[in-house]
């Protein structure tokens, strides 16, 4: 992992890189050269052969509790501008495409677990937590957190359900599914007749130890009488034990998102 120090020039090893920590494998990727047709000129197929040939090398690794994914575009996101821009659409698509290589060539070391327990991306202005429903795509089972809360435009969730549909072929056939769903969303809202910002982001802790071994916990910033201040809330409910989790933190979340 980078050794950080406040203040000083961080040179990072690479536009995209791998790291392990707790047991966990991060892979750190540059979505900026990928956002696009394959055969657009400087498409950067290269890293992606790169993440297939990790993810694979990743379940192969004896030990290995975890892997998380983390870039700028996010592959899925219900925020009202960038929910179905073209760069949302063609991330999700390339990054889909090397899971299910994955997903193919891991078959029976993962068994019924997804290829990444956690996807990390920022772009749309928001803090959400999405899921992809179960399905034969290699990019099903994720958890996928949306952290673009921290800056000044911070935007509401698009109108309508929370549900994302697409149009995906399964055994040939084209059809419309329901291919991920919100958990939770947090930005610009209406409260008490008024527009309100909840500016956000995460801590993200890694427990080899507990059976939760990723926990993703959200903080809330407001502003009120020109006074910041920040509140921690209940984990959101990821990983491969997250259904659990999340029956047992449910009501205390929606109490503390009832106080914010």
């Amino acid at each position: 992992c980078l050794s950080y120090h406040p203040g000083r020039f961080t040179r990072l090893p690479n536009r995209y890189y791998t790291f392990r920590y707790g047991g966990v494998d991060f892979f750190a990727l540059d979505s900026n050269t990928w956002n696009t047709s394959p055969n657009k000129k400087g498409f950067d197929q290269a890293q992606l052969d790169w993440l297939e040939a990790s993810l694979i090398h990743s379940w192969q690794t004896p030990n290995t509790i975890g892997r998380i994914v983390y870039l700028h575009h996010s592959p899925y996101t219900t925020e009202a501008l960038h929910w179905q821009q073209p760069e949302t659409i063609w991330v999700r698509k390339h990054l889909r495409k090397v899971f299910d290589s994955v997903a193919q060539s891991m078959k029976a070391a993962k068994e019924d677990s997804p290829v990444v327990d956690l996807v990390l991306s920022g772009h749309a202005h928001c803090l959400e937590h999405l899921k992809t429903l179960p399905s034969p795509l290699g990019d099903s089972g994720i958890d996928w957190v949306v952290c673009g809360g921290s800056g000044a435009s911070v935007r509401g969730q698009r109108s309508g359900n929370a549900e994302i549909l697409e149009k995906v072929s399964i055994k040939g056939r084209r059809q419309t599914k329901v291919v991920a769903r919100s958990q939770q969303f947090m930005g610009r809202q209406r409260h008490r007749d008024r527009e309100q910002a909840l500016h956000s982001f995460v801590r993200i802790d890694i427990k080899p130890q507990q059976t939760q071994k990723i926990i993703v916990s959200p903080l809330v910033v407001t502003q009120s009488n020109s006074e910041w201040k920040t509140k921690k809330l209940a984990p959101l409910a990821v990983g491969p034990s997250g259904s659990a989790y999340q029956s047992e933190s449910e009501s205390e979340r929606v109490g503390e998102m009832a106080k914010v």
